[in-house]
């Protein structure tokens, strides 16, 4: 009884794991994505928040006569 109960833990550690790792992966692919959105405006990159199959990126981006503004984009992963 004890060898099954060992068996079903290790079972569900390896269903679970993938589907972390997943969340890290997506949530480096937000980031990346929003380094490049600032790069391509002239801005700076601030935050990434991976939520389902979307990334919300936050961006400081200059305005033309004041201080730079903070903008919020969601994009598709």
């Amino acid at each position: 009884m004890k060898k099954l109960a060992v068996f079903i833990a290790v079972m569900l550690a390896a269903l679970v794991q993938p589907a972390d790792f997943g969340d890290q992966a997506h949530a480096a692919s937000c980031a990346q994505k929003g380094r490049s959105m600032a790069a391509s405006m002239g801005g700076r990159f601030l935050s990434a928040r991976a939520s389902g199959s979307t990334c919300r990126i936050v961006i400081l981006v200059k305005s033309g006569n004041g201080p730079p503004r903070r903008r919020t984009f969601t994009v598709r992963r």
